[in-house]
């Protein structure tokens, strides 16, 4: 009688957790086709859902020495992510302020150019609505001038 295959997630060929070359090793194929396909998969839309599910129910290969669950690899997984994510932003936190009231500052200044002159355009006997949404442009453009003047 022969031994019936089991499907596990590696822990020896894996990327992010295992799915795609215990696939590989249970239809001995090539890894690599295995995550091709699941690349494509991803772009479906489907294919993301689909991996964190068969992560999460998928066993890891009972001859791993770590005994952690799916769901535990994906908590692991994003809280390294997530500390990544905090470190890069502190660091680009000081610059990214710098550049911020700069665009600001042009960004109104675009606005209120563009609001004067179909202010100007519209004067002449066009009706409120005309007269009035270019105003609204004028004072968001002052606003966002001042604004990015005053963090100076």
């Amino acid at each position: 009688m022969a031994v019936a295959k089991k499907l596990y997630r590696s822990c020896d060929d894996q990327i992010l957790g295992g799915v795609g070359a215990g696939i590989a090793e249970y239809f001995e194929v090539d890894p690599t086709l295995v995550r091709l396909v699941i690349a494509l998969c991803f772009l479906s839309g489907v294919g993301f859902v689909a991996y964190l599910l068969a992560w999460v129910i998928i066993p890891l290969d009972p001859r791993c020495k770590s005994k952690k669950t799916g769901a535990d690899e994906i908590k692991e997984h994003a809280e390294r992510v997530a500390d990544e994510i905090k470190r890069a932003t502190k660091d680009t936190n000081s610059s990214t302020k710098s550049m911020s009231n700069d665009f600001r500052f042009w960004f109104g200044l675009v606005i209120v150019f563009f609001a004067v002159s179909l202010l100007m355009q519209n004067i002449f006997g066009f009706g409120l609505w005309h007269n009035f949404w270019p105003i609204i442009l004028v004072a968001l453009g002052v606003i966002l001038i001042t604004g990015s003047l005053d963090k100076k």
